[in-house]
């Protein structure tokens, strides 16, 4: 096994026959090469985290459907108000805006479903909350409430709607119950998202300053062996 000293000693010698024009460029390549690696690495870290990168999209979708669920329109609380006002008032005018509200925060609460099942970035367990265990139970509401609730008000059975209201009722609890559940699951997402970005950021800076200080070290040997072998060549 040759010495580290006859290596160096070698390795000297080699560089030593390097003509300037080929010291220059080997110094401008390793000087290039650490700034594209740094450069990289900054750009990957940055596509990540910066505003609108994939981890930036994903704490606002999950802040999205918190918004969706608490108020509505994916959660039915506004319905199920509105369902108590036409029980109550006798005044037809007002039953028809009541009937007027209803009919737009269930379109509101159909466009949110659908949109909720053709989203690709929300994870698994969150999408299936939300477009099964969130909307069965509504889904069922809105059928109970054209099918049974609604005729029965019109022909004036109110004894009837109220039988009626008292499933929605126990309809709109199943759906109260799976929104309670879904909101702590999408904050404990939000937090995970949160704490994975920071880490992720920590670990590509200590990465990116290994980078830079490795690149910092090899030009500086690349312009040692330099020295020594220009030295090695005009005497010194």
């Amino acid at each position: 096994r040759r010495p580290e000293g006859y290596m160096l000693s070698g390795l000297v010698s080699h560089v030593s026959n390097w003509s300037l024009a080929k010291a220059g460029r080997t110094l401008v390549l390793c000087f290039i090469i650490g700034l594209a690696g740094f450069a990289f690495l900054s750009n990957r870290l940055l596509d990540g985290v910066k505003v609108n990168g994939t981890t930036y999209q994903k704490i606002v979708l999950v802040k999205d459907l918190v918004a969706d669920i608490l108020p509505p329109p994916e959660y039915i609380i506004e319905s199920h108000l509105s369902v108590l006002q036409i029980l109550a008032t006798r005044n037809k005018a007002r039953q028809q805006e009541w009937r007027d509200n209803l009919q737009r925060v269930e379109k509101e609460f159909q466009t949110r479903h659908a949109f909720w099942e053709e989203d690709k970035i929300l994870p698994p367990e969150l999408k299936e909350q939300i477009v099964r265990d969130v909307f069965k139970p509504a889904d069922e509401y809105y059928r109970v409430l054209h099918a049974e609730f609604l005729p029965f008000m019109d022909k004036g059975q109110l004894s009837d709607a109220k039988i009626v209201f008292n499933k929605l009722d126990e309809l709109y609890n199943e759906h109260r119950r799976a929104v309670d559940k879904l909101v702590a699951a999408s904050l404990a997402e939000q937090a995970a998202i949160e704490q994975q970005t920071r880490t992720a950021v920590d670990r590509f800076e200590w990465l990116l300053l290994a980078i830079l200080v490795g690149s910092i070290l090899l030009m500086s040997a690349v312009v040692v062996l330099i020295l020594a072998g220009l030295r090695r060549r005009f005497g010194g």
